[in-house]
């Protein structure tokens, strides 16, 4: 994925990327002006996280999340039940089925086995509640977190 990410913005001089493990970057050695996680903080420690990513963007710099959820109220429970439907039916259209095959459904139990999931309550909590950040709720269990730094 860094490499396709390069190659597509090899145009732009001033974007890096960068495959790093969370235990071995050091945050506080570095300023970024934009920090974006995608499917990822479900996998982390996420409240201890947010503190280093915050103090790691400069002033004005960007946080962007896109993660999984987990629904605590009766409208999140009614999205997932309208979300089951999406799916299926975005599975189908794209793969011809309703259901991965077997060996992909056991791949992604394992892969899933230690995930931790947060409501969109506990992202607001997370001490990105403040002027200058947003949290929504999406469809197909996801969230998203917009964080400017002041």
């Amino acid at each position: 994925m860094i490499r396709v990410a390069r190659s597509r913005s090899s145009q732009f001089e001033n974007l890096e990327f960068e495959l790093a493990r969370r235990y071995t970057v050091e945050l506080s050695s570095i300023t970024l002006r934009l920090i974006c996680s995608i499917a990822t903080l479900h996998h982390l420690q996420q409240r201890e996280l947010f503190v280093k990513i915050k103090n790691a963007l400069k002033p004005r710099g960007v946080l962007v999340v896109l993660d999984l959820v987990e629904s605590n109220s009766l409208v999140e429970r009614m999205l997932d039940v309208v979300g089951l439907g999406v799916s299926g039916g975005l599975r189908l259209i794209h793969n011809g089925r309703l259901k991965p095959p077997l060996e992909v459904r056991k791949a992604w139990e394992q892969h899933g086995q230690h995930d931790s999931y947060s409501t969109v309550s506990e992202m607001r909590a997370c001490g990105h509640n403040s002027t200058g950040s947003r949290v929504k709720r999406h469809l197909l269990w996801r969230y998203s977190l917009v964080y400017q730094k002041r």
